[in-house]
């Protein structure tokens, strides 16, 4: 595998709904708080990032999904926690995606 994620490494034609991760994820992968991989007929809702720390060596990291193909939802998901030291601000890299994804509702928990 060629990353790491805190709930689930590879999503095809998955729906995952209601999941929290709190925790650390910290290695020299891609990152992805919830899932690393996901393909286009998957989808994310109502899940959070809750005070994890996500840290990495040489790849970049995502809150959320370090891997969204075309066509992957993600929907309604909250954050909080750090990405690479700095707070998880919305501004922050919630998904890395092709282009095709789509990210919707993401809001900051208190």
């Amino acid at each position: 595998v060629e990353g790491i994620a805190g709930i689930l490494g590879q999503a095809v034609a998955t729906s995952v709904d209601q999941c929290t991760f709190s925790g650390t994820l910290s290695a020299a992968k891609k990152i992805g708080g919830l899932v690393y991989l996901m393909d286009g007929t998957s989808s994310i809702t109502n899940c959070k990032v809750d005070g994890a720390t996500i840290k990495t060596g040489t790849e970049p990291a995502a809150v959320l999904v370090s891997n969204a193909a075309a066509g992957a939802t993600i929907t309604n998901c909250g954050v909080k926690g750090t990405l690479d030291g700095e707070a998880i601000t919305l501004e922050s890299t919630m998904v890395a995606t092709d282009g095709g994804a789509t990210v919707t509702g993401t809001y900051l928990l208190d």
